[in-house]
C-alpha cells in the first residue's frame, strides 16, 4: 500500500515536471523525433537498439528539467538578491 502511494506520488511529480519544463524550446521536437525513432527500432524487431534509444531518451528528458530547474532557482535567487 505504502509504494503504491510513493509511486502515485512519484508520477504526479513526473507528470508535473514534464508538463512544466518539456512544453517551451526545442525538447518537444526532439522529444518526438526520438519517440519516433524508438518506435522504428521496435517495428524492425530491434530490441537492443529500441532499449538504448528509450535510455537515451530518459536520460535527455532528465537532464532538460534539471536543466530547466536549475535555471528556475538561479532565476529566483537573482531575483530575491535585487
Amino acid at each position: 500500500m505504502l509504494m503504491n502511494l510513493l509511486c502515485d506520488d512519484l508520477y504526479y511529480l513526473v507528470r508535473l515536471y514534464r508538463t512544466q519544463f518539456s512544453a517551451s524550446g526545442t525538447r518537444p521536437q526532439r522529444a518526438f523525433v526520438e519517440h519516433h525513432r524508438i518506435v522504428d527500432a521496435i517495428e524492425a524487431g530491434d530490441a537492443e537498439l529500441a532499449e538504448l534509444l528509450m535510455r537515451r531518451h530518459v536520460s535527455a528528458s532528465r537532464a532538460n528539467v534539471a536543466d530547466r530547474y536549475a535555471a528556475i532557482l538561479e532565476q529566483q535567487s537573482t531575483t530575491s538578491a535585487d
